[in-house]
């Protein structure tokens, strides 16, 4: 168990180096581009984004489902502003995305009935593809955005499976 959570706090701070290292042209492409905030839902846990500019993002997680793990993963997010109109000024704010990523899996069950974690043998950990589908309503004031997402997913290591996770969840821009 100890492995595990030491190999997801490498990835989380493999995750937030990465952000550091940003080129300066990217962090000035918004004025407020890291949001930082919660997840509810499958899995619950804590949230980072970071806006390279209108279009492209990339999001960060690290938290807890319900189903007996703890996870990291690492998104790229293309999002659609101005997809709903101008009109209406909340729907100005509303911008839809889709994004690609990965997904690090580690059981925290110590036993389970059928002897198996991940669909695979005795592993308790997991490597998966994500395709987060979500809508952020994100104002100019306040700096907080909140947003609600529908994650498929398919598990790649030990096994082939398949899985959806799902949530609501806010951030808060600096």
């Amino acid at each position: 168990m100890r492995q595990q959570l030491a190999i997801l706090f490498a990835a989380a701070a493999a995750a937030a180096t990465l952000s550091l290292a940003l080129p300066v042209q990217a962090r000035a492409a918004s004025n407020h581009p890291l949001g930082i905030g919660i997840v509810l839902g499958e899995p619950t846990g804590l949230s980072a984004k970071y806006l390279f500019d209108r279009h492209q993002a990339v999001d960060f997680g690290v938290g807890y489902s319900f189903n007996d793990f703890v996870f990291v993963f690492a998104d790229y997010l293309y999002h659609f502003p101005g997809v709903f109109g101008s009109r209406e000024k909340f729907f100005t704010q509303l911008t839809p995305y889709v994004g690609a990523g990965a997904i690090l899996l580690a059981s925290t069950a110590s036993n389970r009935i059928d002897g198996r974690y991940f669909t695979g043998g005795g592993s308790s950990a997991g490597l998966g593809l994500r395709i987060p589908l979500g809508i952020e309503w994100r104002p100019d004031e306040p700096r907080f955005g909140i947003f609600i997402e529908l994650v498929p997913g398919m598990g790649v290591v030990p096994g082939t499976f398949a899985f959806l996770e799902g949530g609501i969840g806010g951030r808060f821009y600096f």
